[in-house]
């Protein structure tokens, strides 16, 4: 590894930019994909396609810092989609046990967004990282860190942003949903930078 090559603030833009594009474009690209393969399949398809933008954001951001630099986006591909997947199936179907009706994580109350996207933020940024951790495997201790800071950089993010985006007309609102998404990819960046700058400069 070249930690000396780490620039936080291209990390920052990187991450910010992959988030907040990649969730509405795989949003946008999967509703298609719908009609041919059907709801059950299209939510992972969904989450991949933001998990590519996502990674391959970040992959601009880590040439000449990692040794192989281009396995992190199939690694972020597969843990968003698979996290974040188990993430939401697992909130929405836990919340119609609890409440005997769908439960939808976008059209829930303040305190019923809050927790789901705490979780699946949580969840899905754990499992995340965990994938992640592989193309940092050089560094000391890369697992249980860079899980840790996925996780908390991801729920952090997802948790503010829908406060914000709540108080802003909600996240149905075009406003909202830029709020939503422009903070929770600053917040996860911040905190995932932060600690990826420590790790690669402890090599």
């Amino acid at each position: 590894m070249h930690g000396q090559g780490f620039a936080a603030s291209r990390w920052l833009l990187a991450s910010t930019v992959g988030l907040a594009v990649g969730i509405p474009a795989g949003l946008a690209l999967g509703a298609p994909l719908e009609v041919i393969v059907g709801a059950m399949i299209v939510t992972p398809l969904m989450l991949a396609l933001c998990g590519l933008f996502l990674g391959t954001s970040q992959w601009i951001a880590l040439r000449g810092v990692l040794p192989q630099p281009t396995r992190w986006v199939p690694l972020t591909i597969v843990g968003f989609a698979a996290g974040l997947t188990i993430a939401v199936v697992a909130v929405e179907t836990g919340g119609a046990l609890l409440t005997g009706s769908p439960v939808r994580i976008a059209t829930a109350d303040t305190l019923g967004l809050l927790a789901s996207v705490l979780v699946v933020g949580g969840f899905g940024g754990a499992l995340l990282g965990v994938t992640q951790a592989l193309a940092l495997r050089h560094c000391p201790g890369a697992l249980a860190k860079w899980a840790k800071a996925s996780a908390v950089g991801l729920a952090s993010g997802f948790g503010t942003g829908a406060l914000m985006a709540s108080a802003l007309g909600g996240m149905m609102s075009g406003v909202g949903v830029v709020v939503f998404l422009v903070v929770s990819g600053l917040i996860y960046a911040a905190i995932t930078g932060r600690t990826l700058r420590t790790m690669v400069l402890s090599m």
